[in-house]
C-alpha cells in the first residue's frame, strides 16, 4: 500500500479495482484515498476526499459512484475526563467519488453525525445508515448509552437527500447490517451494555421509507441471541446469515470505538434463518480461536473466509481502572466455513495471513481471490501497536503445493492453495 491506515474502506469498483479511502495512521486521520489494481499488482494515488475520516462508510452505488459517510474528523485525544480517550463529534459530510474522473464531490449532510455506524444499499438504489456515534468528547455525567445513537436515515441519490426515519431499536455502535431479500438485518452492537437485540426492518415505498420488521425477540428469547459487539454477519448463498465471533460482555465508560472494553468472546456462532423462527437463530459451528474486528467474507464458492482480528488472552478486566481493555493480541489467523444444511458448517484451516491484523478490510475481487488491506498489529502483553501498510491477497481454490512462498511482486504463475500473499510495493509500517 502507499501508506499505513487503519479504520478506512475498502470497496470494489465496477472496472475490479479497490478504492482504499482514509482511516487513520496512529496519530492523524487521513483524507487520501489509493487505488489497487489487481491486473498490475500496483497501488496509485487517487484523488483525496474532502474530508479526513476514520470509522466511517463507504457504498458502491448503482451508478457505480462510491458513497463515503460519517466517520470521525480526527484522532482522539489522551488524557481526557479522567484519563480518557477524547474523540470529536462524528460527521455528518457525506461525498461522492467518481473513478472515471478518480475525484470526490461533495453531497448533501445526513441530518445528525454518524461513526462506527453501518450503511446498506437498498434494492431501490437508496442507502440506510443505521446508528453507530453521533456525539464526541467525554464530559462528565456523559455515558454510552448517551453517546451512541438509534437513529437511521436514508439517502436518495436521485434528489440528493438525505430523511430522517428516527430512532429505532436499541441505541449501538459495533453493530452489524446485513440485507437479506428486502430486510436490512440489524444485529448487536455496543452502547451502555452489549445488544442482544436482533431487528430487521423491511423496506417499502411508503413515504415512512422504513417499517419496523421486528424486533425479532422479547422476554426469554433474549437469553437465545447471544449479545455481541465487533462481530460479522455474512449472508449465505441460502439466504441464512452467519455470524462469527465478537466480544460479550462487559462496557467501556467512556466508550471508545477503538478499543472496546473487552472481556469475554461471544461463546457460540448463530445461523440465523429469516424464514425461519425469528426467535431461534440457531448455534452452529462455532470458529476457534474466537475473535473480535475481523474480517469474513462470502466467497464465490459459498465458504466463508474469516481472516484475523483481535483475540482476549484474558477474560478478566486488568485492575487498572475503567480505560484499560482486557490483554489481548491481532491474529493472522484465518479459517474457512463450509455451510451445511440448515443450521449446520463445518471450520477448516487456511493458510495464516503475513502479517496479524484487526480493523483491517477483506474484498472479494473479481476473480474470486480476497484482497486485505491496512489494519493494527497490536499485543498488549508486549505493548506494542503497530499501524499496518501491507496488503496481502488470499487464493482460495489454487492447486497446493506444498513448500512454494508466498511471493511479492507481479502475480506469481502458481501459488499455495488457501494462500496469502504480500503487496506489490512490500510492507509498510508506521508505529
Amino acid at each position: 500500500m502507499l501508506y499505513a491506515v487503519y479504520g478506512h474502506t475498502a470497496t470494489l469498483l465496477a472496472d475490479g479495482r479497490v478504492l482504499i479511502a482514509g482511516g487513520s495512521y496512529g496519530v492523524n486521520v487521513t483524507q487520501f484515498a489509493q487505488i489497487y489494481d489487481p491486473n498490475t499488482s500496483r497501488w496509485a494515488r487517487t484523488g483525496s476526499m474532502w474530508n479526513p475520516r476514520v470509522l466511517h462508510t463507504a457504498t458502491l452505488m448503482p451508478d457505480g459512484s462510491v458513497l463515503v459517510a460519517g466517520g470521525y474528523p480526527a484522532s482522539p485525544v489522551e488524557g481526557g475526563f479522567g484519563g480518557a480517550t477524547d474523540w470529536p463529534a462524528p460527521l455528518k459530510a457525506t461525498e461522492r467519488y467518481d473513478p472515471a474522473a478518480g475525484r470526490w464531490q461533495q453531497v448533501a449532510d445526513m441530518n445528525d453525525g454518524h461513526a462506527h455506524h453501518t450503511a446498506t444499499l437498498l434494492s431501490d438504489g437508496r442507502v440506510v445508515v443505521a446508528a453507530g456515534m453521533r456525539l464526541g468528547g467525554f464530559p462528565i455525567g456523559y455515558r454510552p448509552d448517551a453517546m451512541a445513537s438509534n437513529l437511521f436515515e436514508i439517502y436518495d441519490p436521485a434528489h440528493d437527500t438525505w430523511k430522517d426515519v428516527g430512532g429505532i431499536g436499541d441505541l449501538r455502535y459495533g453493530h452489524t447490517a446485513t440485507q437479506v431479500g428486502d430486510k436490512v438485518f440489524v444485529y448487536g452492537g455496543n452502547a451502555a451494555e452489549r445488544v442482544s437485540e436482533a431487528d430487521a426492518y423491511v423496506q417499502t415505498t411508503s413515504d415512512s421509507l422504513l417499517m419496523v420488521f421486528g424486533p425479532l425477540f422479547g422476554g426469554i428469547v433474549a437469553q437465545t441471541w447471544a449479545d455481541r459487539a465487533f462481530h460479522t454477519a455474512t449472508a449465505l448463498a441460502d439466504g441464512t446469515v452467519l455470524i462469527v465471533g465478537g466480544d460479550q460482555t462487559g462496557w467501556r465508560y467512556p466508550p471508545n470505538p477503538e478499543y472496546p472494553n473487552l472481556t469475554d468472546h461471544a461463546p457460540t456462532d448463530l445461523r440465523y434463518d429469516p424464514a425461519g423462527d425469528p426467535t431461534d437463530p440457531h448455534t452452529t459451528a462455532a470458529v476457534n480461536p474466537r475473535r473480535l474486528d475481523h474480517t469474513a467474507t462470502a466467497l464465490a464458492d459459498g465458504r466463508v473466509l474469516v481472516a484475523g482480528g483481535l483475540y482476549i488472552d484474558d477474560g478478566t478486566m486488568p485492575d487498572t481502572g475503567p480505560f484499560t481493555i482486557a490483554a489481548g493480541h491481532t491474529l493472522a489467523d484465518a479459517r474457512l466455513h463450509q455451510p451445511g444444511n440448515k443450521p449446520n458448517g463445518t471450520w477448516s484451516t487456511a493458510r495464516t495471513m503475513i502479517d496479524d491484523r484487526r480493523l483491517h478490510t477483506a474484498t472479494l475481487l473479481s476473480d474470486g481471490s480476497v484482497l486485505v488491506t491496512g489494519g493494527r498489529q497490536e499485543s498488549t502483553a508486549k505493548g506494542t501497536s503497530t499501524v499496518l501498510g501491507t496488503a496481502e491477497v488470499f487464493y482460495p481454490n489454487l492447486p497446493d503445493l506444498s513448500g512454494c512462498n508466498p511471493l511479492f511482486g507481479s502475480k506469481p504463475a502458481v501459488v499455495l492453495q488457501n494462500a496469502f500473499r504480500g503487496s506489490a510495493l512490500g510492507p509498510h509500517r508506521s508505529s
